[in-house]
């Protein structure tokens, strides 16, 4: 069975194996219930269902790595007033100015940890972050989040965000809290999936 769209990478098991879950996890159990030949089988699989637990499902991808994933204030960002930065793509960002940022991972991606360098995350508040496709935000509707809270030597700030399927976007939207135009960058830390 490959990876479905719409299952979730909760991280791999010490058998190597890749940990799922998705929506048709309980019809999976069910299944189990229903077609094992041996009853520890079922067993187990009832004992699963009953604690909405999560399946080991084989997939087509044998190997998970930690990656990190870029976000920057960029042309692409089309931030109403920004001011580019000469010879590079790069833009400040105004004071006050509420913007987004946007990174697209080529392989399965699930987000845990964002880093925003403590030279800049002292200007921006973390309004929303979300994986196109998905309706949650992982603090909900409005965030808030003062990037200072991200900064790199900042503990146990980790978000667990849905996986982002392969060409899907990951979103951040800020906004500059400081006195003056700055330039933003970030990196989101998480696994990616490989064959």
């Amino acid at each position: 069975m490959s990876f479905e769209a719409g299952a979730e990478i909760l991280g791999m098991n010490q058998a190597g194996q890749l940990v799922i879950s998705g929506d048709d996890v309980g019809d999976e159990l069910k299944g189990m219930l229903r077609d094992a030949p041996g009853m520890a089988l079922r067993d187990k699989a009832a004992e699963a269902l009953a604690k909405d637990a999560v399946v080991y499902r084989p997939t087509k991808y044998k190997r998970a790595r930690r990656l990190p994933i870029g976000f920057a204030s960029n042309v692409s960002s089309q931030i109403a007033g920004a001011i580019p930065i000469p010879g590079t793509n790069f833009v400040l960002v105004p004071a006050g100015a509420t913007f987004s940022v946007i990174a697209t991972p080529q392989r399965p991606f699930r987000g845990g940890r964002l880093v925003v360098p403590s030279d800049v995350a002292g200007g921006f508040i973390l309004n929303e972050m979300k994986v196109q496709g998905q309706n949650q935000n992982p603090l909900g509707d409005q965030m808030n989040v003062p990037t200072r809270a991200l900064q790199e030597n900042a503990e146990a700030v980790v978000f667990h965000l849905d996986t982002a399927d392969t060409n899907s976007q990951i979103a951040l939207s800020l906004t500059n809290i400081s006195g003056g135009p700055l330039f933003f960058s970030a990196m989101l830390l998480g696994v990616a999936l490989y064959e």
